[in-house]
């Protein structure tokens, strides 16, 4: 993957581009079950996986699946380099942002239990500066998707453009 300047605007376009590929019908996904918990497995018939799991279909260009003594790996196109390692560079995120969105907290699993996580996780910001580190780990693509928009409106408005 080359080096490239992920500009505020290249960064909200990608978020987006995840958000709104998550918001698809699961038969259009890559991964035929959508698991926050794991990036991509074999699991039965076919492959569970969370939003990085789908960035080869996503971002074609930049990802691809590999496999490695006899597991999938979603890696940098051209190379073994693992999407962990890359992932916030390719998105012009901070760490916390990428645990945030990303990576599935069991810790907040019990809060969330049997209630509408939507509404609980409507104040983003707030939650955010607040210190919690994201969605428990049985958080759906759309709770995912509409999280990842939340931090979009959030930190990476869209610009006004010059007349």
């Amino acid at each position: 993957m080359q080096d490239q300047l992920v500009t505020p605007e290249l960064s909200r376009q990608r978020l987006l581009a995840i958000a709104d590929h998550l918001d698809k019908p699961q038969a259009e996904l890559m991964n035929n079950v959508f698991d926050f918990t794991s990036v991509i497995e074999t699991h039965g018939c076919g492959t569970l996986g969370c939003a990085l799991g789908e960035y080869p279909v996503i971002f074609p260009d930049h990802f691809e699946v590999k496999k490695h003594n006899g597991s999938l790996h979603i890696v940098a196109k051209g190379s073994d380099t693992s999407i962990w390692s890359v992932n916030r560079k390719f998105l012009g995120i901070p760490d916390s942002a990428e645990d945030l969105l990303f990576c599935p907290n069991p810790d907040r699993q019990a809060e969330y239990d049997g209630e509408d996580m939507d509404e609980d996780i409507s104040d983003f910001v707030y939650l955010f500066n607040e210190g919690v580190k994201g969605l428990p780990g049985y958080a759906t693509k759309e709770q995912v998707a509409a999280n990842i928009r939340r931090y979009v409106m959030a930190f990476l408005p869209e610009q006004e453009q010059a007349v």
